[in-house]
């Protein structure tokens, strides 16, 4: 994961295998602020970890499993209703590999593949200009 990918608000992980999801607190080049109970807590971003894009981890986010794009297909579609101008669909296309990937309406798509819940978050809020809720 690239350190210019994170923002504050971010949810990410102190290990790769790790289910205990920290939020962003701060950021500089090289390190990143994570909360801590009893003190600031900097790690530095080597130590940092993408959250991977789940179906569960859609689900938290609001999306609902719409399931088969085409009746022969292994690809999936979760929808996320009347964001932006309150009417436009926020897709997420899972194909049979477990790639996810992005579109508005079934028309914009974002031909990069998303692997995880930062880069979700961060295309969401440059769509909608609020932070996406994530029930954990």
């Amino acid at each position: 994961m690239e350190s210019q990918e994170l923002r504050i608000g971010n949810l990410v992980t102190l290990g790769s295998h790790n289910e205990d999801f920290q939020k962003v607190e701060g950021l500089t080049e090289n390190m990143v602020k994570l909360p801590d109970s009893t003190n600031n807590l900097w790690v530095h971003k080597s130590m940092i970890y993408g959250v991977p894009l789940t179906p569960e981890i859609l689900e938290m986010c609001g999306f609902e499993n719409w399931g088969k794009f085409y009746e022969h297909s292994d690809t999936i579609v979760y929808v996320m209703h009347n964001i932006i101008d309150g009417s436009s669909n926020f897709e997420i296309q899972i194909d049979g590999v477990n790639k996810f990937y992005p579109c508005i309406d079934n028309e914009a798509y974002c031909w990069s593949e998303f692997k995880y819940l930062h880069q979700l978050q961060n295309l969401y809020f440059a769509l909608t200009g609020y932070e996406l809720e994530i029930n954990l």
